[in-house]
């Protein structure tokens, strides 16, 4: 709250989750007594957050009660409501562009920049997974030194380490990636 952000985070928050929950960790009297903040300030950015954004907010004495606290919440989510784990969220009002960056990220070994250097080698991100798909590594004689070949060799940072990867990533079969993960 004292540095401006709490509203410009609440908003991102109600872009990025269905349901956001602000967990408020420790005791709001010390807290208020420890800072220069009215109550009334607070507790009216509080209601705030709960009746113009929607977000629960739910208090938490100190660090093993947030931690249960997330695990209950984990349970409903997962257990319970037979919810499956978001493991990424993009923000749909992203713009087209960021949302591709967003895509070609996701890929093990690929940040931002990486993803950015592929788009501007290939355009599209269906270019760019046809050339990881298709991209050739070649091994020395003895097998310890790699080399990519290929237009894919033009992009720096992108190696035989990251290719193989989104290849194993691209290639291999869901269900069986299912069947081995349940062993």
């Amino acid at each position: 709250m004292k540095d401006g952000r709490l509203f410009s985070q609440a908003k991102a928050m109600v872009e990025a989750y269905e349901r956001p929950v602000l967990i408020l960790e420790g005791q709001v009297s010390r807290a208020l007594k420890r800072s220069a903040m009215k109550p009334a300030a607070v507790y009216g950015a509080l209601s705030s957050l709960v009746l113009d954004y929607g977000i629960g907010v739910l208090p938490t004495e100190d660090t093993d009660s947030t931690a249960v606290l997330l695990q209950r919440l984990a349970y409903r989510e997962q257990a319970k409501d037979n919810r499956a784990i978001q493991l990424r969220n993009v923000d749909r009002s992203l713009p087209l562009n960021k949302q591709q960056l967003f895509l070609l990220s996701g890929f093990q070994q690929i940040g931002t920049t990486s993803a950015e250097d592929l788009l501007e080698k290939f355009d599209t991100p269906l270019r760019v997974i046809e050339e990881l798909a298709s991209a050739e590594i070649h091994a020395s004689a003895s097998g310890k030194t790699k080399r990519l070949t290929g237009p894919l060799s033009e992009v720096g940072g992108i190696g035989p380490t990251i290719v193989e990867y989104a290849q194993t990533l691209l290639k291999s079969s869901y269900r069986v990636a299912c069947a081995e993960n349940t062993d």
